[in-house]
């Protein structure tokens, strides 16, 4: 039998035995709880189900549905996690449940991806979202060009499903959050900076409109010569009044649609709504050597952090989070952030 004829066994097979691996590991905890799955579309008692013509149903620049969307948040989460995903990168996702995304943690941790035309790759995400009631899919393709998408449907399920957060997080698959860390500093941080609308992220500024190679953008889509002032997209904190503030902007139909997802959202997006940036750089590991890190914790490691740096494989991520719980950073997290424009 061909590898291509065996596909949709191995993923359905794949998916069933994540399932139950994933459900003896909870029983263990004690944190697995049956609750009734909400996917596709929302059940008409929830508060963001409006009127079509008010938007809800357009993103950007595209008509819009949710195909998969599970329960969100209660009254009581302040906090949410985003995770830009692909719809292939289930070993991502489970690597992130197992680890700093594990929900005996308290902070709700969600899965963004788009549509894939792979039949059986959809049916293996339709058991995964089953499962584990944590995925949120958009019924737009799935590829790098649309990263933007992806990006304000995190903004989107905010603004219309968690009225009551305050904060969202969002990451990309391959980074590690410190999540321990991140809940303490957010406490802290909203006890004393909880009216600033600032992004909290690592800042790029001066960073140029590239016209060829990877990251070209044409003269059309976007005509200036640099970006404004945006954040590495890898690690964005999105205070409330920012997210609500940003996807207005969003929708507006004269906004000209640009395909580098961090420049355009949290740049062009952000400089139109009127939001500014404050640099967390001194809480990022950003590219320090994962290993050296450990082997150096108390004379160079040895203090907080709220998230790794980019590009790590899951190995990395599973031997990272198994040597944080056994070391506790000495100072106060909020004391070495660098706070501007507050």
């Amino acid at each position: 039998m061909s590898f291509n004829k065996m596909r949709p066994l191995l993923y359905c097979t794949g998916a069933t035995v994540i399932f139950l691996l994933y459900y003896v590991y909870l029983e263990k905890l004690g944190t697995y709880k049956i609750e009734q799955q909400q996917t596709f579309y929302p059940p008409s008692n929830r508060n963001f189900l409006r009127n079509i013509n008010d938007g809800y149903h357009k993103l950007l620049n595209i008509h819009f549905r949710y195909k998969h969307i599970p329960e969100l948040c209660n009254e009581s989460d302040r906090y949410v996690i985003g995770v830009i995903s692909s719809p292939d990168h289930l070993e991502n996702r489970n690597i992130i449940r197992l680890t700093w995304g594990q929900k005996a943690l308290g902070i709700k941790v969600f899965f963004l991806i788009a549509n894939t035309t792979d039949e059986a790759l959809q049916l293996s995400i339709n058991s995964e979202s089953l499962a584990f009631r944590d995925i949120v899919q958009g019924d737009f393709h799935d590829s790098y060009q649309n990263l933007s998408y992806k990006h304000v449907m995190a903004l989107k399920m905010v603004e219309d499903n968690c009225p009551n957060i305050k904060y969202l997080v969002k990451v990309d698959d391959d980074t590690f959050v410190n999540t321990p860390n991140l809940k303490e500093f957010l406490d802290q941080y909203d006890q004393k900076y909880g009216n600033s609308s600032n992004l909290l992220c690592n800042i790029m500024e001066y960073s140029p409109a590239l016209r060829d190679g990877r990251w070209k953008v044409s003269v059309e889509m976007f005509s200036g010569e640099y970006y404004p002032k945006y954040c590495s997209g890898y690690f964005i904190i999105y205070p409330m009044a920012a997210i609500s503030a940003i996807y207005r902007e969003s929708q507006n139909e004269n906004v000209k649609f640009l395909w580098v997802d961090d420049a355009f959202v949290s740049g062009v997006l952000a400089e139109k709504a009127g939001i500014n940036h404050t640099s967390v750089r001194k809480l990022s590991l950003d590219y320090v050597n994962v290993t050296k890190f450990m082997e150096d914790f108390e004379e160079f490691g040895g203090r907080p952090f709220l998230v790794g740096r980019m590009n790590l494989d899951t190995g990395d991520l599973k031997t990272l989070w198994a040597f944080l719980k056994d070391h506790v950073p000495k100072t106060n997290i909020l004391e070495r952030l660098e706070l501007h424009h507050l």
